[in-house]
């Protein structure tokens, strides 16, 4: 560990003594959404030099003729995959991708998949929407989305 991070550390340290328990549980959230954010930019980075390395970029990422292509990736670390949307990469772990294979799997049909997941999204991780581009429940991505599930995943 170099000087700077020890002593940032040690100011935090000093700091947490003041902070009431609700505060301590704030930071504590906080926090573990900065390593998230920071196991993401690894994947992310990872998967880009090997992409990189082996000259594959893959053909999917084109966007077809009728919006942009989406497809489900997973990452060399089990457990975790990107949804991509053009050229959006959404990270999420085996227990969002099963959350969402089940709604996808239980709906019935295409549009009543995308109505669900787009509430799951809405509701869980509505960074999905913004960065993939979808601005409402009827955006055909969503029905890209659950076709991508349906097709890359099976019940277990």
């Amino acid at each position: 560990m170099d000087k700077k991070k020890k002593a940032l550390i040690a100011e935090i340290s000093e700091l947490l003594e003041k902070i009431s328990p609700e505060g301590l549980t704030f930071l504590k959230e906080q926090a573990s959404v900065l390593i998230y954010n920071q196991e993401v930019e690894t994947a992310n980075e990872a998967l880009m030099k090997k992409q990189k390395k082996s000259g594959n970029s893959p053909e999917r990422e084109k966007p077809g003729p009728s919006g942009p292509e989406v497809f489900i990736e997973q990452l060399e670390k089990p457990g975790y995959f990107n949804i991509r949307i053009g050229k959006a990469k959404l990270f999420m772990d085996r227990h969002e991708i099963k959350a969402l294979y089940t709604i996808a799997s239980n709906s019935g049909s295409p549009s009543k998949g995308a109505a669900g997941l787009y509430s799951w999204f809405r509701k869980e991780r509505s960074d999905v929407l913004s960065e993939g581009g979808i601005e409402s429940r009827t955006s055909p991505l969503l029905e890209r989305i659950y076709t991508e599930l349906m097709e890359t995943f099976t019940a277990s």
